[in-house]
């Protein structure tokens, strides 16, 4: 029995034990102060979401304090979506914070940059009408327009120019024009001008010995329907045809001047003649003056640059359009690829760019992106 009596005894005083810690601190009234009469709960430390305040309130009668627990707010939770890392970008999974002030609790984690999903281009070599660039990746990611890529300007075409060449009744003619020199280029202004053909003159022409028909234009010797004169026996003076007199009964009184041409650069010409109009005899032959040759002058090289065009050391003639001047096409800049880096909070940063690699060309497309700053 008395075994009985303790156990619950010592049952009794574990209850009043776990009883009295919920309850607040109760100090034992002072003398004189039979019952505390206390005022209103006054916080002593504020609980936070993670951490237990504990507030205070004081008898009215003597002061003596009682003292208890402020139980933690838990989070004021807030939620925050995902962001999928980029090539160049970091991201996170979604994640909640806490809105109440003072309060750092996130479950946020970050995931790091992917970085470029690199595919490779090959080289394509500028051509005279066609841009060109030289070996280049991009990232095959979705949406990233990440790339290396470099426009190469196309070279323009090397031209070298041809004199003009007048056609004549039996060869073809073509203006000046200009054709590209650059392999496997057939880039050319040249057009095929026609033969003219002959224009025999209406009238008969005359010599001592046939009549003919002459071609009219300058230069061309050419005749036609060259027939022997024809007379009436051995006495008759003048062909039936054309009317020319029998050398042996002309007294070459009529005459007409075989008109001249001056000699170009490039043609010969003729002296002027003489003709019997009445026998077709030549008194003064014509005689042929030779080609002139260029009257040059010569002109200074100027080496192209990126962007202006240039040429050789050439001539061209005082005395018509003659000239070795074959222009040579703006080179294009040298381009040299820069790779992109993004600003950070302190640093600046570009995208990828460009810079021109010859000297004295300041070409760029660099562009700065200043600091995000915090």
């Amino acid at each position: 029995m008395k075994k009985l009596l303790l156990l619950l005894s010592a049952l009794l005083l574990c209850l009043c034990v776990l009883a009295a810690c919920d309850e607040p601190t109760t100090p034992t009234p002072p003398a004189g102060c039979e019952t505390h009469v206390y005022g209103e709960w006054e916080t002593v430390t504020p609980a936070a979401c993670e951490t237990a305040g504990e507030e205070k309130r004081a008898c009215t009668a003597c002061g003596a304090e009682e003292k208890r627990e402020i139980a933690p707010l838990t989070h004021d939770a807030e939620n925050h979506a995902a962001q999928a890392p980029a090539c160049e970008e970091i991201g996170w999974d979604a994640y909640v914070t806490c809105k109440r002030e003072g309060c750092t609790y996130t479950t946020y984690a970050e995931k790091a940059a992917l970085g470029h999903d690199e595919e490779s281009r090959a080289a394509q070599a500028p051509a005279c009408e066609e841009i060109g660039w030289d070996a280049y990746v991009t990232c095959k990611r979705e949406g990233c327009t990440y790339t290396t890529y470099a426009e190469k300007a196309a070279l323009g075409h090397d031209e070298e120019s041809h004199a003009a060449q007048a056609p004549a009744c039996e060869e073809i003619g073509w203006d000046a024009y200009v054709a590209c020199k650059r392999e496997g280029c057939t880039s050319t202004t040249y057009v095929e001008k026609a033969a003219l053909g002959h224009s025999p003159a209406t009238a008969w022409s005359y010599d001592a010995s046939n009549h003919y028909r002459a071609c009219t234009r300058v230069g061309c010797e050419d005749k036609t329907d060259v027939t022997p004169h024809a007379y009436d026996g051995e006495l008759d003076a003048d062909c039936n045809a054309c009317g020319a007199i029998r050398a042996t009964h002309c007294s070459h009184s009529a005459t007409e001047t075989l008109v001249g041409y001056a000699a170009t650069c490039t043609e010969s010409g003729k002296t002027d003649g003489v003709k019997c109009t009445s026998c077709g005899e030549t008194l003064t032959a014509q005689e042929t003056v030779s080609a002139l040759g260029h009257d040059t002058e010569n002109h200074a090289a100027q080496a192209p640059t990126c962007t202006g065009k240039g040429w050789n050391a050439y001539v061209t003639c005082s005395r018509c359009a003659y000239t070795t001047y074959a222009e040579k096409a703006a080179l294009g800049h040298d381009e040299q690829g820069h790779a992109a880096q993004a600003p950070t909070c302190t640093e600046k940063g570009w995208d990828a760019y460009v810079t021109c690699k010859r000297a004295d060309c300041g070409y760029t497309t660099y562009a700065e992106k200043p600091a995000t700053g915090h």
